[in-house]
């Protein structure tokens, strides 16, 4: 009986709302509308995409494959909210006439870094922490003649809200069984929180404006690219990540890397330290853990710029007497490569790979010794290329 009341009470709470809708107030009351605007996680709408994998079964001595569909979504964001509500549904009463606009991302950086953990990014539920919001409810309901004059984070237009002058922010995104952390050079965190337990999962967002936010399959961060990041990845299962760097000036989206499908295991760590975009190109790859570097990986971006003089350019960097020779092979896998023998090439390379991890042995002598980050790189470089030549024989 009580659960039936409770649902009628329900029922005639909501009945009225279409009413209170299209409410219009009387001209004897003054309506003000206040929005806070500049948080760069405001989630505007999700986009739906639809992913194909290859998925494989035996029977006997038989294989069978075929595309297997899934369906992920992700959040859309925009700087045009105050982190919980977008600008139409703020400002939505049309018959208002008098509106200010607090400029909650300005704010959030005068209040500094947050290395004492005294700072705290005001947003939807703390707005009214804003000195300059409180000085103005002041000025409005003691009805002065320009209430917002002298409130440095107080705008009386959308016009005044330049999107110019937001610091650049790079929008992080990542599909995988992998731990993310972000610190800046005070040592301001963005991640989860050291401070969480089995039952209950904490973020940090401890930089001005940053966010962390985990939905569905993916972990969502971001941060201004004021100064250098280093980001580091822990793997915490077995398959594979994606990690996409998108650099945004305002909502406008400027450049981007991304790292796709990149095998990952429980032992898997990376350290990336990235003062511009461009730092995100590659990805060095502790595979086992044990504090050596195992393989350097490209983003797929960067992947579309490698050619056969990028692989002769990493080699001339080489301080070593088999340096010459390289490259006439190099030479030579791109002449079979003019005659569209990609086959041929392809063996080539497969052959260069095994001398260049030969030359990066210590029982080589020095004088022909590659060191071993150099020769890694110069082995993706080449792995690259033979993907090239794979899909030059399948066209």
């Amino acid at each position: 009986m009580q659960k039936e009341t409770l649902q009628h009470a329900f029922i005639k709470t909501m009945v009225p709302v279409p009413i209170f809708h299209n409410w219009i107030p009387p001209k004897s009351v003054r309506v003000v509308q206040i929005a806070g605007w500049g948080i760069p996680d405001t989630i505007r709408g999700l986009e739906y995409k639809g992913n194909f994998h290859e998925r494989c079964t035996s029977a006997g001595m038989n294989s069978f494959c075929h595309d297997e569909g899934t369906f992920d979504y992700a959040p859309l964001f925009t700087f045009d909210g105050d982190g919980t509500v977008v600008f139409p549904s703020q400002i939505g009463m049309a018959t208002a006439t008098e509106m200010y606009f607090v400029d909650l991302n300005g704010y959030n950086n005068s209040l500094g870094n947050s290395t004492i953990n005294f700072r705290k990014d005001r947003t939807h539920a703390s707005v009214l922490e804003v000195g300059d919001l409180r000085d103005l409810l002041k000025s409005i309901i003691s009805e002065e003649i320009n209430p917002a004059n002298g409130l440095n984070y107080i705008k009386t237009s959308i016009t005044q809200l330049n999107t110019g002058s937001l610091k650049k922010l790079i929008r992080l995104s990542l599909r995988s069984p992998v731990k993310i952390d972000v610190f800046d050079q005070q040592g301001s965190h963005i991640g989860i929180s050291s401070s969480s337990t089995p039952s209950y999962t904490l973020y940090d967002t401890q930089m001005p404006n940053s966010y962390y936010l985990e939905m569905g399959e993916g972990k969502y961060l971001g941060f201004s690219l004021d100064s250098t990041k280093t980001i580091k990845l822990q793997g915490i299962g077995t398959g594979t990540f994606t990690l996409s760097f998108d650099q945004y000036q305002g909502d406008t989206k400027e450049a981007s890397q991304t790292f796709t499908d990149i095998p990952v295991s429980t032992t898997t760590k990376a350290t990336l330290l990235m003062s511009t975009i461009n730092d995100a190109k590659e990805l060095s790859l502790d595979n086992d853990g044990n504090g050596t570097i195992d393989t350097i990986v490209f983003t797929d971006e960067n992947k579309e710029t490698i050619t056969f003089q990028t692989l002769k350019n990493e080699i001339l960097k080489l301080d070593s007497k088999v340096r010459p020779s390289l490259v006439n092979q190099v030479s030579t896998a791109e002449k079979q490569f003019a005659k569209k023998n990609y086959t041929t090439t392809k063996a080539l390379f497969i052959v260069l790979k095994k001398e260049i991890n030969l030359l990066s042995q210590k029982k080589i002598g020095n004088k022909w010794q590659i060191e071993k980050i150099q020769a890694l790189k110069i082995l993706a470089v080449i792995d690259v290329l033979i993907a090239q030549m794979d899909e030059f024989v399948h066209r």
